[in-house]
């Protein structure tokens, strides 16, 4: 399969589990209480930290060794190996400290779920490989139709149970046992995949010291920015009672598929990146990125203004008016988005300082909670969102700052300041249309729609008219799709 349809496919079946995790926050927010509702968040929250902050960078490591070691099947049962280890002791650490978590969290009902949560992380830990080790053996086909079914089907696994009046402890009953069948066919095709693989003479040898020294740098990385990214929730829980944090984390909520657009465009243009550096073409490789900034700024910014224009009929329309507090937590915390025109690290990726990453996760953690505790004790829930555009910003300033020096280049010459200045104005003003609309005494979603309508013609024919996009920039996104799709530029 070519690297273009490859990632598309992928991301594809990636934004299928965003779309059913986001389309269960809608129902579940109807059916439960903002106090049940509130522990289930909890209970997710715990069990994303415990599976992707301490993964050690093991599964990273697969894409660099497996195309390149001697004894493929070797390292795939050893990488295995690694990670059942991890997920054994994250899940025992994780029952064995509900009580401190519940009191972190203050939510006294989170201990009697504490062996089911350990269970779900043990079956969930060695699944992150899956994915790695389907792409590094050329098994992305299959990686896909799996991840698409499973992905599918957690929407019914958690809904059907719930419209059943199933209790919070009896649906986590059926996660264990979906997260278990789960865990079986994914060993299955691994374990297919690593009988198939053939040793190669010319390979490398690679040791546990060899995977490890190569994975925990960015493991602590991927941790820290893990941690990072619930930060905010945890300090809110720790502030207020479940309920409030159910508010809170309506408020607070990742719209499906933009947060992984620019992750799917970075890597797309990966190669690209790597093909100009290795030229020694700085202001080549500044002209590409800020191309691809422009192209994606062309997505986020619409999608911020009008987001936050129309926050106040979105929220209650998804999850009814109890969570007409969420408004401006929703529309404070959409500013994130502004800064989704890149990964920013595929630029130090590219130069090769990824120690840079550590760095910056690091400083910018640190000063992210201690702002976030600092708004949430004197300014409340509203604190929260604050901090996290703040700590957002801290962290985009960190990679900036780190690619200047590196690049040796100024501030100004950076981003593509004025152009993402005149995509913002472009975005901005076919909202003024929308006024009027707010007289309509019609329900939410007839009205968000015709705002929709309105919107995006508006916006579609300032961007055809000024000629925002070049033919350079269109031009590349026609470089990264696969050949069916380069026409529809």
């Amino acid at each position: 399969m070519k690297l273009g349809l490859g990632l598309l496919l992928t991301t594809m079946s990636k934004a299928t589990r965003q779309i059913s995790v986001f389309a269960l926050s809608i129902l579940l927010a109807r059916f439960l209480s903002k106090d049940e509702y509130g522990t289930y968040l909890h209970l997710h929250l715990i069990m994303n930290i415990a599976m992707w902050a301490f993964m050690l960078g093991i599964p990273h490591s697969v894409y660099f060794f497996l195309p390149k070691a001697r004894h493929k099947a070797r390292f795939i049962l050893m990488t295995l190996g690694i990670i059942s280890t991890i997920a054994i002791l994250v899940a025992g650490s994780t029952a064995l400290f509900m009580d401190g978590i519940s009191t972190v969290l203050n939510n006294p009902d989170l201990p009697q779920f504490a062996i089911l949560i350990g269970l779900i992380i043990v079956f969930t830990i060695p699944t992150t490989v899956f994915e790695p080790l389907m792409i590094s053996a050329d098994r992305v086909n299959t990686f896909i139709r799996v991840d698409f079914i499973f992905n599918i089907s957690y929407f019914w696994v958690i809904f059907i149970p719930i419209w059943m009046d199933f209790s919070l402890l009896e649906l986590f009953n059926v996660l264990v046992v979906y997260h278990s069948l789960q865990a079986i066919v994914v060993l299955f095709f691994m374990f297919q995949t690593q009988s198939r693989m053939q040793d190669d003479p010319t390979g490398l040898t690679c040791t546990i010291k060899d995977q490890f020294g190569y994975a925990l740098p960015i493991g602590v990385s991927q941790g820290v920015f893990e941690l990072a990214k619930y930060g905010d929730k945890i300090i809110v829980s720790n502030f207020f009672n479940p309920a409030t944090y159910a508010v809170y984390a309506r408020g607070a909520m990742e719209i499906p598929v933009i947060n992984i657009i620019n992750n799917t465009v970075d890597n797309l243009l990966m190669p690209k990146f790597i093909q100009i550096f290795e030229s020694h073409n700085t202001r080549g490789l500044l002209d590409f990125w800020h191309r691809s900034i422009r192209i994606l700024a062309c997505l986020m910014y619409p999608c911020f203004f009008f987001l936050v224009f129309t926050a106040h009929l979105l929220i209650p329309a998804l999850y009814s008016d109890k969570y007409l507090d969420s408004v401006p937590i929703f529309q404070i915390y959409s500013c994130t988005i502004l800064f989704r025109v890149s990964t920013y690290n595929v630029i130090v990726r590219v130069i090769g300082k990824t120690g840079i990453m550590a760095r910056v996760a690091l400083i910018s953690e640190i000063l992210s909670l201690a702002i976030t505790f600092t708004l949430v004790h004197f300014f409340g829930l509203i604190g929260a969102p604050i901090a996290t555009v703040i700590g957002t910003a801290i962290v985009v300033g960190g990679y900036l700052y780190n690619i200047c020096f590196e690049l040796n280049i100024s501030w100004r010459d950076i981003f593509p300041w004025k152009s993402l200045l005149s995509i913002a104005v472009l975005s901005a003003a076919p909202l003024l249309p929308l006024y009027p609309l707010h007289w309509l005494e019609w329900s939410e979603w007839p009205t968000l729609g015709i705002m929709a309508l309105v919107y995006c013609v508006g916006y579609l024919i300032l961007v055809r008219t000024t000629h925002v996009i070049s033919n350079e920039d269109k031009d590349q996104v026609r470089e990264i799709l696969p050949g069916r799709f380069k026409n529809w530029i």
